[in-house]
């Protein structure tokens, strides 16, 4: 049995010291819980590195769900075009979350080398090169199914599938989007490093995608990234104090790392989300079968400690609530909701197959009687439950020297 969750704690010291403190107060419901039956947004349904060549495009399939290839194994979850499609609405809703803030951590002096560790579809690395110079090079790290990316030119990425996902601003007048080359990049090129290549065909001028595995010794030099930045890891991660490390590492004295995780344990301030309630037991064995590949689905609420640990200073930190559904009164809270809800039915078989049925040892029977509870739950409007996201950012000391 997989240990109980454990609601996260602000330390009073951290507060005091600067950690900062979002939007973590009660999420007032509406007064006349109804599920608005939205469907617009979807339905149930040792350090390697090569170029993007064709003996890398290579996928594994299983119950009906493409899987990535390299390292096969150490990434549980499916990374066919559903689950492009649901990267990218995570994206669009942590934008809707913050009001479009792509990061936290306060980059002086315009960021010329900016690492994405763990870029997916390289959404967040795409739509991040209006936010930095056009001279900033970013490279995009994936451990699983994302990728590494460096861009730092102005073109729109060509839309995947029928989801035309936001971007920050127009392309600047003149610029195009240019393929991938098939050929290895040269080192002063930005890259995108991933275990499987899922990432956009068309794509800046500037980004180019590697496949590459982030938990293995960096190829980079040390000291060269002026900011590194990761989202949406906790699934994918056996080792957050070695990232750190290399993060801490690979970055310029002065420079940032952030990363941004959802712990994925749900909670309720007005007590609707009993213990024994459904959706709580789906995140137990979730979390048991998890346990077992040495995934720590609670390692969010830690990212603090493991800054300090690596040696970075001025650690911050930054909490949210995500709501599931459409009961928050708040609009804003309500698109935000609506997003996790459809993200999390449209996620829900490819995130259950293999770990109940490779881990736990499920059959598919049973994991599918399973899932239509869980799916009932999910759409409950009675259950009032949300998700907390952390966002954690920390500098390296100008004159770098390893914490304690």
């Amino acid at each position: 049995m997989a240990s109980a969750f454990v609601k996260p704690e602000i330390n009073p010291e951290e507060a005091a010291t600067g950690t900062l403190q979002a939007q973590t107060s009660a999420i007032i419901a509406e007064e006349h819980d109804e599920d608005d039956g939205d469907s617009t947004l979807g339905s149930d349904s040792d350090s390697f590195t090569t170029s993007l060549a064709s003996s890398v495009l290579d996928y594994s399939f299983e119950n009906g769900r493409r899987y990535h290839k390299f390292r096969e194994g150490r990434y549980v979850f499916p990374n066919d075009d559903a689950e492009q499609d649901r990267e990218d609405l995570k994206h669009a809703m942590v934008m809707e979350l913050t009001g479009g803030v792509l990061h936290y951590a306060p980059i002086a002096n315009q960021p010329q080398r900016v690492l994405d560790v763990g870029t997916g579809t390289g959404i967040w690395a795409i739509d991040s090169t209006w936010a930095f110079p056009p001279s900033a090079e970013q490279t995009g790290f994936n451990n699983s199914h994302p990728a590494h990316h460096v861009a730092s030119g102005r073109a729109i990425p060509k839309r995947r599938g029928n989801w035309n996902r936001p971007v920050s601003s127009p392309p600047a007048k003149g610029t195009l989007p240019i393929p991938i080359p098939g050929e290895e990049p040269s080192p002063a090129d930005p890259k995108n490093s991933t275990r499987s290549p899922i990432q956009p065909k068309w794509v800046p001028a500037n980004v180019r995608f590697v496949v590459d595995d982030c938990e293995s010794e960096w190829v980079y030099p040390k000291d060269h990234f002026d900011f590194v930045h990761g989202r949406h890891l906790a699934v994918a991660i056996r080792d957050w104090k070695t990232l750190l490390k290399q993060s801490y590492d690979h970055v310029k004295p002065g420079g940032y790392a952030e990363f941004q995780e959802i712990l994925v344990f749900l909670e309720s301030d007005d007590d609707t989300l009993p213990h024994d309630a459904t959706l709580r037991q789906y995140y137990r064995y979730l979390d048991s079968a998890c346990t077992r590949i040495g995934v720590d689905m609670h390692a969010p609420s830690h990212l603090v400690s493991h800054f300090r640990d690596a040696g970075f200073e001025d650690v911050q930190e930054k909490v949210f609530k995500i709501p599931l559904g459409t009961w928050p009164r708040d609009p804003r809270l309500k698109r935000v909701g609506l997003f996790q809800r459809t993200n999390f039915l449209d996620g829900l078989q490819g995130i259950s197959l293999k770990p109940h049925t490779a881990v736990l040892g499920w059959s598919m029977e049973e994991l599918e009687v399973w899932l239509t509870e869980v799916r009932r739950a999910i759409r409950d409007p009675k259950t009032h439950s949300f998700y907390y996201m952390f966002f954690v950012y920390g500098r390296k000391p100008e004159v770098a020297g390893r914490g304690a």
